[in-house]
């Protein structure tokens, strides 16, 4: 994926929260979808990692 500084949000994309998770207790740098997009992966500054039933 092309990197676009400055411009985090290119105008091709479309973005808007759905939902917000809680639960982490510091910055969540990375976040994974498995292939049926019913489970979310987060991993966080905390230390920890979280699975979520969405």
């Amino acid at each position: 994926h092309p990197h676009y500084p400055g411009n985090p949000t290119p105008n091709f994309l479309s973005v808007h929260r759905v939902t917000v998770l809680c639960g982490h207790e510091s910055e969540v740098f990375i976040c994974v979808w498995n292939p049926t997009y019913d489970l979310l992966a987060s991993g966080s500054d905390d230390s920890t990692a979280r699975i979520w039933n969405l």
